[in-house]
């Protein structure tokens, strides 16, 4: 299985110009909410249709706009899974499943079971769970054969204290699926647990397909840096960090580069004229203020509570910076 999408698109804001090619991946896609990330589904579904470009799964051409072909999406064998899930609230939990017509009711009734749901299949979805609801949604997609599913950020809607069971859930779909998987999510934690390859978009315009266990340690630029959530994101000229101003011993270098949020209190290094402790649930995030910007560092608690109150520096390893692009 494969999927190609070239698509470009106008929106309100900005213009969608996205490219990527999978093969029997989990592919995340990954952005600030806002991004396009939805759009870029729903253009797969044949839900919204591009201004340009060409779709392809399997070899079937879904959309191509020069030929003027644009499958509808009852004819793409894609599965979609909404936000909201988009339950039939008239029907029960059996007739939502089998609404495609592309599964017996013996059929339909073993999906329930696999995901647990069984007991559940003559109720409305107004009695279920957000959890319950998800999983008959999956049902009801995977009813219709697809070739390739969309999950649109399946845990918006869903309380903290039930989202690892339905990773576990959604992990062993992915796994068992052998076919291509599209998520989009702006949570890289989600991504980097359940998928292998990730597409960033950032106003409309896909930055790159990456492995995912390769760029978080080493993401390519500094747009991607950011999305990932790196919050010191520093410019070195020859062997000074400019927005500390301090020296480097080791590095020597014009570009810009990460440093992580593994700093030391010290009597030298980067000096601080003040600092702001902004979370102290299981680690210490603390935001310094230096005199030409600021940085932020992460400590245990522990190292926390025993720093020296005296100390106006703090320090870090420099073979831990990580330069960009």
């Amino acid at each position: 299985m494969s999927l190609y999408v070239d698509i470009h698109k106008q929106l309100n804001h900005f213009h969608l110009d996205v490219t990527f090619e999978t093969h029997e991946n989990a592919l995340a896609i990954f952005g600030a909410s806002g991004s396009g990330k939805s759009m870029t589904l729903k253009c797969i579904a044949g839900i919204e249709t591009p201004d340009s470009g060409k779709i392809v799964l399997d070899g079937q051409v879904l959309f191509d706009s020069q030929n003027k072909i644009n499958l509808p999406p009852q004819k793409r064998h894609v599965g979609y899974l909404f936000q909201n899930y988009a339950l039939f609230p008239h029907l029960s939990v059996l007739e939502n499943i089998m609404i495609s017509g592309q599964v017996s009711k013996e059929e339909a009734m073993q999906l329930l079971k696999d995901f647990d749901l069984e007991e559940l299949a003559k109720q409305r979805p107004n009695r279920l769970s957000g959890g319950q609801q998800q999983r008959v949604a999956v049902c009801r997609m995977l009813a219709s054969h697809p070739k390739i599913i969309l999950f649109d950020e399946p845990f918006s809607a869903i309380d903290t204290y039930l989202k690892d069971q339905l990773h576990r859930t959604l992990f062993d779909i992915i796994k068992d699926f052998n076919k291509d998987v599209c998520l989009v999510t702006h949570d890289f934690k989600e991504a980097y647990n359940l998928c292998s390859h990730i597409l960033f978009i950032d106003k409309g315009q896909g930055l790159g397909y990456e492995d995912i266990k390769e760029v978080y340690d080493h993401p390519r630029n500094e747009k991607i840096a950011h999305l990932l959530g790196y919050k010191n994101i520093v410019t070195i000229q020859e062997d000074r960090i400019l927005e500390w101003n301090c020296s480097l011993q080791h590095s020597k270098s014009n570009k810009s580069c990460i440093s992580t949020q593994a700093f030391y209190f010290d009597n030298k290094g980067i000096a601080f004229d003040s600092y702001e402790v902004v979370s102290d649930f299981k680690e210490v995030e603390v935001v310094f203020k230096t005199k030409k910007g600021e940085l932020w560092a992460t400590f245990s608690l522990m190292d926390w509570e025993k720093r020296d109150p005296t100390l106006t520096y703090i320090n870090f390893n420099e073979d831990e910076l990580i330069y960009l692009d």
